[in-house]
């Protein structure tokens, strides 16, 4: 009776204990998204507290700054990162939204990454409010998603200009400066296997988007996130298919550099940096196989990620027939908004 008895009150104790403990985590998460909330302009979600905790990772704020110049401005921009990380050990807290990730200015006015901000969508994707716009935004995000930067709640990139520094038109640097500041794990150049930890968007219904160029974007649904693009040679005129999947090797789409005519790459000053091409073909190596192509889908990935949740995490496969900037942020609409009511 006596071993009964201490055992059930040493029961009581360990349940009392562990109660004690979720409780103590809880309100840390909810005083830390108040925070946030108040100071710098996250909105408040206590619906981020975990259900079901391990262990509470003390909140971390990650600094880091890079500059470079401006292609349009010509004027050096300098970019100051703010990663908010807080949350519990083995768990990705709202894994599969970056609608956390802010453009914050001199003014201190932000813009969300979020397609309800998209000003324009013709030769790059721009995001804009009332008092600023900035692009060039689309290979920034995809590589924000593509590398599954999960663990932060709220991204804040402070920024002096009105643009994105272009640099050689890729994704290239922007891997390498998260790499070197962000990244937990770094065993893999390929998409962290976390499907144990991620909400999967079942896309359920088909969806097409076209233009007066009878240029056109299917989304059907798929068993993952798949792209495929059918691309016209500049010069020669031929087509081809590329697909890319999330098996896939994430430098395929993250080294693919931009590329214009070498008229508008000169002009614009990029002409050695980024692809050029003329009537006898490109300027210079491709990185791989397909480079051009492999661009365009990187550019359809980083518009995509407008709609609110990383693109990984939809089954879908997105079809671009010679697709644009214009396309891909007119399908990022339609997904958000299947995707609201879906969760309504």
């Amino acid at each position: 009776m006596k071993n009964n008895k201490q055992q059930k009150q040493a029961t009581q104790i360990i349940v009392v204990g562990s109660l004690t403990q979720l409780l103590t985590c809880k309100i840390k998460i909810f005083l830390k998204s108040l925070y946030l909330a108040l100071f710098h302009g996250v909105p408040f979600r206590p619906s981020m507290i975990s259900n079901s905790p391990t262990e509470y990772i003390e909140p971390k704020i990650t600094k880091f700054d890079y500059k470079a110049l401006g292609v349009l401005s010509k004027k050096e921009i300098h970019l100051d990162f703010i990663a908010e990380n807080y949350g519990f050990e083995g768990e990705i807290i709202n894994s599969n939204s970056f609608t956390n990730i802010f453009f914050q200015f001199p003014d201190n006015s932000k813009i969300e990454a979020t397609v309800e901000n998209l000003k324009s969508a013709q030769r790059n994707t721009v995001l804009g409010n009332e008092n600023n716009s900035i692009c060039f935004v689309e290979h920034l995000l995809a590589v924000i998603n593509l590398l599954s930067i999960n663990y932060y709640e709220a991204l804040i990139i402070q920024i002096d200009g009105q643009e994105i520094p272009l640099e050689d038109g890729s994704g290239k640097t922007w891997k390498n400066l998260f790499n070197e500041h962000l990244i937990y794990t770094k065993e893999t150049e390929k998409l962290p296997k976390r499907s144990d930890c991620i909400h999967q968007i079942n896309l359920q219904n088909a969806f097409h988007v076209s233009d007066k160029q009878n240029r056109s974007l299917v989304a059907i649904p798929a068993d993952k996130f798949k792209m495929s693009y059918l691309f016209m040679h500049p010069v020669t005129k031929e087509k081809q298919w590329v697909s890319w999947e999330t098996d896939d090797d994430i430098n395929l789409l993250i080294n693919a550099r931009t590329f214009a005519s070498t008229m508008e790459n000169e002009m614009m000053g990029v002409k050695g940096k980024v692809l050029s091409y003329d009537q006898n073909g490109f300027d210079l190596e491709f990185r791989h196989e397909h480079e051009p192509i492999y661009h365009k889908l990187l550019d359809l990935f980083g518009d995509l990620s407008l709609c609110g949740v990383n693109p990984l995490y939809i089954k879908a496969h997105f079809i671009s027939y010679m697709g644009s900037h214009s396309l891909n942020t007119e399908m990022a609409k339609v997904i958000k908004t299947y995707i609201q009511l879906a969760r309504s």
